[in-house]
């Protein structure tokens, strides 16, 4: 039997060995028990090393920006710095597994933050207005297709606009929100059903969602949402941790201004570097990436490179979606450079308060209480005042009021009737317009009321800003467009005309119908203007200006309203007065609320709410103030920009974003004789002892220049001339400069007007590192060129430049706001001396009777004789002046300048002062010598603060 089962077992097995089976098992059997080695090697024997090899792998280093450097006045005082502070962060660690428990978790977190009143930090460029229309909100043009182009997600402005359409430009600011929102799921629950929120409430989801969509690539990188916080709001968002996933209360420093209002254009504020800047910045220092936190502008920009600081560095490992599970190495980063100015602090904090308030006692004597008194068209610019209605109509234009107050459900008594007129009276003016655009029989422009021609000139200008003309449309060879030009023709005609020539942009307009006739897309652009204005602010505002016009809505009701919006503080005295009063009480009311600055020239915007001086070291060139008025608070801007406040800024019509000093130009008036009297003597066509009779009134090349003494002066030398600020003398040089052999030759004497004007810098920028305009030196009509008039136009730092150049008879600086770099340590890096672009070579004769003239100005019977008679400086530090009048429009007051040096025979500082449409040159001179008063310490900083009121306007008159 065992032999038989032996056989058997032998058999079998030749058998498998014959199979082919067996060969398979075989070759299975290998690969299993390699695959198994391998396992066994890679897990167990080398599964350290390879699981070291893999973090390897994701090993990043990221960089540590370094501490601001600070930023000083040429004394030390400190202007500039960075403070710690607790900021909220919202990370992606992964929790939120789909956007819309994000949304969720950031409902919960953003009205806790509103409870405590923080800002929230905004990166879109959209903002809801006060009657909750959505708008852009920057600054320019480019600024918005460089914002559409990084939500677009492209790499340049260029592809915008593309053959598909999914990427216009033309998109408004409320489709970019509703594309947005749908985008991030905002008011989408997760099973795809919706939910209400309000739009205010989801733009700050979407500033939060998109601000994380930037850096989504480092999730390692938590976005700031809050800077600044109180502990109260720390305290909330920690009772709050567990339905706050990826919220985290970190400490970081904010930057910090003091002076800010003083020092807002010099200083400028920080902010995340965008594209353009970040290119700007690496072509110079690699270093610098997305989400840094750099100059914006003025010297924070300027110097962006010492300021910054060595960038340090942390290495850490992440995973595979992107979090942090180890740090490894930390390199500490440094410090930036400090800053020091050529700037006086306390010099510029005090310009920019006297300032403030002369301007103020300028608007007051200015006001006209009379209730029917209007500015003629053709009035004298020197003479004009302020209608009191029009300072009531200030409340609303420049937002002191809240029209949106008016109309919510809060809104009190008065508020709601004053409302209930508005409302009223725009359901009657929209037919009313709506019927004369509809109307083949409407009057023509010049023959419409007052008040209808505001209401056309508004939608005419908000249809070219809306982009409801075709670019290029108009031509100067069309009749209808110019008969709207020249106020002939009807504005129906004109638009009807635009549908007729396809002027009209149809995207801009809704039609039923894809085919339509001339006559029902006409109508749909009625219509949609219509629709248009009933909820448009500006056209709102100008409703209320007529209301207040008509006695509607009075002076008397608006004052109230600045105490129920709390624009003004609780005064039971003065509302009782107003409620009792009439609008004689009004009106003393609003003087009062000037005089004591509770209501400034920037709030109101007046003419004038603006004003700048320049104030130099005569011997080093260095300048010691650079004032512009008004400023505002950088702080609001430190690292991230409240939206809110830049929208106010933005809409203010005191303009605080200009820099007066560097930017605004103006005609220099009567200054630029001085400088008329240096092209005579050098060229030769009169000396110090010429005399030239003044008739009162030049009268060549058909003109009719009238001298301010219109009996005329008699003879005079240009010494006299520049004292008494004679035009027909100054007319006449301009004249014989332009003489050739008897000829009339107008372009050689522009010709030596620019050499001349370029000598003293006129002609190019003054190099001060912040944001400057060109100047330009006149190029037609030489003779009114003389006297300040023809086309030339220069800030106040370029007149500066100028006047510096005749108190030093010659040397014309190139202007820097820098004194020295420094290291925190104390160690000085790089010191800035003021460069002498050029000296003027020019006879002794001629430097000495400009400066004899320009004495005389202030002398005995100089043009200011009387205004200064009184003044202790001008008693003790003589010193030299010449102040300029120039107008720039019929019906608007003139511009104010005056530039002057001291002492007049050593001179150590020289001024500019300006006052766009500051009357006359009367205000400007008295701005300067209390300015004069202030430098050489016969007012102090701390009177100037603590008595801080209007300043009583000079009442004399000058005419130059």
């Amino acid at each position: 039997m065992f032999n038989e089962l032996w056989e058997i077992l032998i058999t079998g097995i030749k058998k498998v060995l014959k199979s082919r089976l067996f060969v398979v098992s075989i070759l299975f059997i290998a690969m299993f028990g390699a695959l198994v080695f391998r396992l066994f090697k890679l897990q167990i024997v080398n599964g350290e090393d390879y699981q070291e090899n893999y973090v390897q792998k994701t090993l990043k280093t990221v960089s540590i920006s370094g501490t601001r450097g600070d930023i000083y006045d040429r004394n030390g005082n400190l202007l500039a710095y960075n403070e710690l502070a607790y900021a909220v962060t919202v990370g992606d660690s992964g929790y939120y597994k789909n956007g819309y428990q994000r949304n969720k978790m950031l409902l919960k977190l953003i009205p806790i933050l509103e409870k405590h009143g923080e800002t929230l930090i905004t990166s879109l460029s959209i903002a809801i207005d006060g009657n909750g229309n959505f708008q852009y909100t920057t600054g320019s043009e480019e600024e918005r297709l460089r914002f559409l182009r990084d939500v677009y997600g492209l790499k340049s402005v260029e592809e915008l606009d593309d053959e598909d359409g999914k990427y216009p430009s033309s998109i408004s600011a409320r489709e970019l929100f509703d594309k947005l929102k749908e985008r991030y799921g905002i008011g989408v629950n997760e099973d795809k059903t919706t939910y209400e929120i309000e739009d205010a409430l989801a733009l700050k989801v979407l500033n939060v969602r998109y601000s994380m969509t930037l850096t989504a690539f480092r999730r390692y990188d938590a976005v700031t949402v809050a800077k600044d916080i109180k502990l109260e709001t720390v305290a909330d968002i920690k009772e709050h941790s567990d339905e706050l996933k990826d919220v985290n209360v970190e400490e970081q420093t904010i930057r910090v201004y003091n002076d800010s209002y003083a020092f807002s254009h010099i200083l400028g504020y920080t902010g995340q570097a965008d594209s353009e800047e970040l290119e700007e910045l690496q072509s110079q220092d690699e270093s610098y990436e997305l989400g840094d936190v750099v100059g914006k502008s003025g010297i924070e920009s300027a110097m962006e490179l010492e300021l910054s600081g060595e960038k340090g560095s942390r290495t850490m490992y992440l995973d595979s979606e992107g979090r942090i599970l180890e740090t490894t190495k930390v390199v500490e980063a440094e410090t930036g450079n400090d800053i020091y100015l050529t700037i006086d602090r306390d010099l510029q904090v005090g310009i920019y308060a006297l300032i403030e308030q002369n301007l103020a006692g300028i608007l007051i004597q200015r006001l006209n209480s009379d209730p029917n008194y209007e500015v003629a068209d053709d009035a004298d610019g020197s003479k004009v005042q302020i209608p009191v209605k029009n300072a009531y109509f200030q409340f609303i234009n420049n937002n002191i009021l809240s029209m949106s107050r008016f109309a919510s459900e809060d809104a009190s008594e008065l508020e709601k009737s004053i409302y209930s007129r508005f409302s009223s009276r725009l359901s009657t003016v929209l037919p009313e317009i709506s019927g004369q655009l509809s109307s083949e029989g409407a009057p023509s422009f010049d023959k419409c009321a007052r008040d209808m021609q505001d209401y056309q000139d508004y939608i005419f200008d908000y249809m070219k800003d809306e982009g409801f003309f075709v670019e290029g449309s108009f031509s100067t060879d069309d009749d209808i467009y110019m008969g709207w030009v020249n106020e002939t023709i009807s504005f129906h005609d004109f638009l009807y005309h635009a549908v007729e020539e396809n002027w009209i942009n149809l995207q801009k307009i809704q039609s039923e119908s894809k085919y339509t006739s001339t006559d029902d897309t006409f109508q749909t652009l009625i219509d949609t203007l219509i629709s248009s204005m009933a909820n448009d602010s500006g056209f709102q505002k100008l409703i209320y200006k007529y209301l207040i016009k008509d006695n509607s809505i009075t002076g008397r009701e608006l004052c109230l309203c600045l105490f129920e919006q709390g624009v003004l503080p609780y005064d039971e005295a003065a509302i009782a007065s107003l409620q009792s009063g009439d609008e004689t009480n009004a009106f003393e009311f609003l003087k009062q609320k000037i005089y004591n600055l509770e209501l400034t020239p920037a709030q109101l915007a007046l003419d004038p709410c603006s004003a700048s001086c320049v104030i130099t070291d005569v011997n080093t060139g260095e300048l010691l103030a650079l004032v512009t008025y008004p400023g505002y608070d950088i702080n609001r801007f430190s690292g991230s920009i409240d939206v809110e406040y830049y929208r106010s800024l933005y809409n203010d019509l005191s303009q605080p974003f200009l820099n007066r000093a560097t930017q605004v130009e103006t005609a220099p008036g009567s200054i630029f004789k001085v400088l008329t009297s240096v092209i005579g003597l050098e060229e030769g066509v009169v000396n110090k002892d010429t005399l030239i009779y003044d008739t009162g009134v030049f009268e060549r090349q058909g003109l009719h220049l009238r001298c301010w003494d219109t009996s005329g002066h008699g003879d005079l030398n240009v010494v006299g001339a520049i004292a008494q600020s004679c035009n027909y003398y100054f007319s006449e040089i301009g004249w014989l400069i332009s003489e050739d052999n008897g000829e009339y030759d107008g372009e050689q004497g522009i010709a030596t007007i620019r050499q001349y004007a370029s000598m003293f810098g006129l002609g190019e920028k003054s190099g001060v590192e912040i944001a400057e305009s060109s100047p330009h030196i006149t190029d037609q009509n030489p003779i009114p060129s003389c006297i300040g008039q023809g086309t030339h136009t220069y800030a106040g730092i370029h007149l500066s430049r100028y006047v510096t150049a005749l108190a030093s008879s010659g040397n014309l600086y190139q202007y820097s706001l820098i004194s020295k770099v420094q290291k925190n340590d104390g160690e000085v890096i790089r010191e800035y001396t003021p460069q002498i672009e050029n000296h003027i070579e020019l006879r002794q004769s001629t430097w000495d009777t400009i400066h004899e003239g320009m004495q005389e100005v202030v002398g005995p019977n100089g043009t200011f004789a009387s205004n200064f008679k009184d003044s202790q400086v001008l008693k003790e530090v003589t010193f030299a002046a010449k102040s300029g009048t120039a107008e720039q429009t019929k019906g608007r007051a003139n511009h104010a300048t005056f530039i002057a040096y001291a002492p007049a025979t050593n001179p150590e500082m020289a001024l500019s002062v300006a006052i766009p449409n500051g009357y006359g040159s009367s205000y400007s001179g008295a701005l300067s010598e209390q300015i004069l008063s202030y430098y050489y310490g016969y007012i102090s900083l701390d009177t100037i603060l603590s008595e801080n009121h209007a300043i009583d306007a000079e009442t004399k008159h000058v005419s130059d």
